[in-house]
């Protein structure tokens, strides 16, 4: 997505500097050429989306489509103990924050399988999720295909705000904190759900 719902385009091809001191909405592509196999931005595109700051995921004016909105901390916590085998909806387990996951085997169960880049996904709820990589507060790209981190609606402070990471090497799902100005990829819920 590269425009609000109301047609207003979101800020992109922001220098490091730029996007470190952002405090609007704005998204970036992982550069394609730090991507092995993949031969152009479309591509990029195509296979991993965005990465888009708190302040784009967060924004009136919309980032999902009408009718759909992005979890909160609240619907995170419900579908990690929906899809976890051990630890069920409402388990204390998913209030917990954590860098090095949580419950048993809910992050293999949402990540696409992949051959040759994580082996730890099946997923089993069709969430396809895919490790997109970050655009770290001071600009710089990392992570792609070893890491994703996926918002939530739901700040922790000023600076910060809640979200999901998926790594290559854990079937487990972390919770965490980091600066809005980070940017991550988005997925939506219909709303009501």
């Amino acid at each position: 997505v590269t425009h609000f719902n109301n047609g207003d385009p979101i800020l992109t091809d922001l220098n490091n500097s730029q996007w470190n001191n952002m405090n609007e909405g704005a998204y970036a592509f992982y550069p394609f050429e730090q991507v092995n196999g993949l031969v152009s931005e479309e591509e990029m595109k195509a296979v991993y989306g965005a990465l888009y700051n708190w302040y784009a995921v967060t924004d009136a004016r919309g980032l999902c489509p009408a009718g759909w909105r992005v979890p909160n901390d609240d619907d995170w916590k419900y579908l990690e103990g929906y899809a976890d085998s051990e630890y069920g909806i409402g388990h204390y387990i998913w209030d917990m924050d954590s860098s090095l996951g949580r419950g048993e085997d809910a992050g293999s169960k949402l990540k696409l399988f992949k051959p040759f880049h994580w082996y730890l996904g099946n997923d089993d709820f069709g969430f396809s999720a895919t490790l997109g990589g970050i655009r770290r507060q001071h600009g710089a790209f990392e992570g792609e295909w070893k890491r994703g981190f996926f918002w939530s609606a739901t700040g922790r402070d000023e600076w910060t705000a809640w979200w999901r990471g998926l790594t290559y090497n854990s079937g487990k799902i972390s919770r965490q904190y980091w600066h809005k100005t980070v940017g991550g990829s988005v997925r939506c819920v219909k709303d009501g759900d």
